[in-house]
C-alpha cells in the first residue's frame, strides 16, 4: 500500500521543479504553475492519507472480527451472525471512503498534466524547456485520467460497466503512458534544469582590450 504514496511523493519532486523552470523562476503565469504544484502536493498527501486508512480499517476490522461477538446478537446461541453482517456494510462504507481518495489522485493527475500542456503551450521560445509533443503525450494521459476520475466516481450503482473501463484506463495509464512519459521527462529535465540555471545566474565577463595578453590600466590623472 505504501509503495503508491512513495511513487506518488517521488513523482511531486520533479513535477514541482518543471512548474518551478516553467514559470521562469516565479516570473511568468504564477498562478498556472501554482496550481500543478498544489496538485502534486494534494495528490501525494491524499494518496499517503489514503493508504493510512486503508491499514486502519484492516487492522481495526481484524481486530472486532476476533475479540467481538458477531455471530449471537438476537438470542444466545442463535448463530444470526447479524454481527459480521454490520462489520462488512461497516467495512464497505468505509472502503468507499478510500475510494474516492483514490479517485481524487487520477483527478490531480490530470489536473498537472492537462496543465502543464497549457503552459507549454503558451511559451512562445522557439526552443522551450520542454518538447511541445511531450506536453500533447501528457494531455493525452491527462484526458484519460480524468475518464479514469468519473469511472471511479460512477462505479457504484447501475453503472457497473464502468468497472472495466477503470481496469483498462488504468492499465493504460499506469504501465504503458505514464513510465514513458516519465521516461522522455527524466531526458528533458536536467537540460531544462540546466538551461534554467545559466539564465538565471548569467556569468558576465567584461570585454578585455589585449595588450600582450593583459587589460590596459586605467591611467589616473
Amino acid at each position: 500500500d505504501f509503495l503508491a504514496a512513495f511513487g506518488w511523493f517521488s513523482l511531486c519532486v520533479p513535477i514541482i521543479q518543471v512548474a518551478w523552470i516553467l514559470s521562469k523562476g516565479g516570473r511568468r503565469r504564477f498562478g498556472m504553475h501554482l496550481l500543478i504544484c498544489a496538485f502534486a502536493i494534494s495528490g501525494s498527501l491524499a494518496e499517503l492519507l489514503g493508504r493510512l486508512m486503508t491499514i486502519g480499517i484492516e487492522s481495526a476490522a481484524d481486530w472486532i472480527s476476533r475479540y467481538f461477538n458477531l455471530d449471537n446478537w438476537l438470542d444466545e446461541d442463535s448463530g444470526d451472525g447479524l454481527g459480521w453482517r454490520v462489520l462488512e456494510v461497516a467495512n464497505f462504507l468505509t472502503t468507499a471512503i478510500v475510494i474516492w481518495i483514490d479517485a481524487f489522485m487520477w483527478f490531480a493527475l490530470s489536473g498537472i498534466l492537462i496543465t502543464i500542456f497549457f503552459s507549454v503551450r503558451s511559451d512562445k521560445e522557439e526552443n522551450p524547456d520542454f518538447g511541445r509533443r511531450w506536453s500533447i503525450f501528457g494531455l493525452i494521459i491527462g484526458v484519460l485520467s480524468l475518464i479514469d476520475f468519473f469511472a471511479f466516481a460512477f462505479s457504484f450503482g447501475e453503472f457497473g460497466y464502468t468497472r472495466q473501463i477503470t481496469m483498462y484506463v488504468s492499465l493504460t495509464n499506469s504501465v504503458l503512458f505514464l513510465p514513458a512519459w516519465l521516461i522522455i521527462l527524466s531526458y528533458q529535465l536536467p537540460k531544462a534544469s540546466a538551461k534554467f540555471e545559466s539564465d538565471a545566474d548569467p556569468t558576465e565577463r567584461e570585454p578585455m582590450v589585449e595588450n600582450g595578453g593583459f587589460s590596459d590600466e586605467i591611467e589616473l590623472s
